[in-house]
């Protein structure tokens, strides 16, 4: 869903497009991020703040809750693309008798691949290392095509003699090691729900959303961009993130009225849930509800007027 924006002024750095710098132009900005599936956008930030502010929201598809919703629940109901992008890159770790703690990563075809170490290397590598090996011990040239030969002929796991003391391995069996995530990754900072939650309200508000009264958030959303996150955590305290305990290929945004002022809520897959208040705002409204179904691309948006 494309919002209308007709205002020239990027609603964070408040920047209006300059004839020759494409940087300062409008560009059309991804509220829910892209990389969970997000539709909903709008022209309303210049291109260099959409960009930073893109990169920034990204990191909302690697939050460990996030890939873990996706990886146990909601795997079969998710466009098969998106979840090989939400999944990519994703640790898993198994301990081996053989080769000790193995770490292993889900490629973007969403095959586990084994990181390469002193122990574990792919095919290339293994018989690029022992070829050098015989450059080094002065091998000539049919010594090295018989090594070839019978690299290429081995078996997963059959050992190749390269010299006495020195053996490769063509094609490790990986079929029957149990790999569990290893749950690496961080939960997303404070201002990537923040930077939802006031694209949102932006959305919502319309012209209004350039009040003076949310400088401050503007202000912590720059510094986020610039690599200081610390005063998006002032306003959106540790304590905020939530859980529903419901599961569902589902993303919600809402703001509600309150007397002081609006809170917005953000909710990924329904479960993950982040409300954010914006103190001193008024809505046109008593409240409004943007609902996006990931899993059939069904988008809704209603609001409730005052009485």
């Amino acid at each position: 869903m494309l919002v209308p924006w007709s205002d020239p002024r990027c609603v964070v750095c408040l920047g209006t497009p300059v004839a020759g710098n494409g940087m300062t132009a409008r560009s059309d900005a991804h509220v829910i991020p892209e990389s969970v599936g997000g539709v909903l956008s709008a022209f309303c930030l210049c291109k260099r703040c959409n960009n930073e502010m893109g990169r920034m929201e990204a990191l909302l598809a690697r939050d460990v809750s996030v890939r873990r919703s996706v990886n146990y629940q909601l795997h079969s109901r998710l466009p098969e693309k998106l979840v090989r992008r939400i999944l990519n890159r994703l640790e898993y770790f198994a301990d081996t008798e053989e080769f000790g703690c193995v770490i292993a990563v889900l490629d973007e075809n969403g095959e586990l691949q084994p990181k390469q170490s002193e122990t574990i290397k792919n095919d290339k590598h293994t018989l690029d290392q022992a070829l050098a090996e015989l450059d080094r011990l002065g091998a000539d040239d049919a010594a090295k095509d018989d090594l070839r030969q019978r690299f290429v002929d081995a078996g997963p796991g059959e050992m190749i003699e390269v010299r006495p003391g020195y053996e490769i391995t063509r094609n490790i069996d990986w079929t029957g090691v149990g790999f569990r995530d290893s749950i690496t990754d961080p939960l997303v900072g404070h201002e990537v729900p923040l930077g939802i939650a006031y694209l949102y309200l932006a959305l919502c508000l319309g012209e209004r959303v350039y009040d003076p009264i949310l400088q401050p958030v503007r202000d912590a959303l720059k510094q986020a961009i610039d690599g200081d996150p610390s005063p998006a955590r002032e306003l959106l305290p540790l304590n905020r993130r939530m859980g529903t305990g419901i599961v569902e290929p589902v993303h919600l945004l809402g703001a509600k009225q309150t007397d002081a002022g609006v809170t917005v809520t953000l909710q990924v897959w329904r479960d993950l849930a982040w409300p954010i208040e914006f103190p001193g705002i008024r809505l046109v409204g008593e409240q409004t509800l943007y609902v996006i179904d990931v899993e059939y691309s069904r988008e809704r948006w209603c609001s409730k007027l005052s009485d």
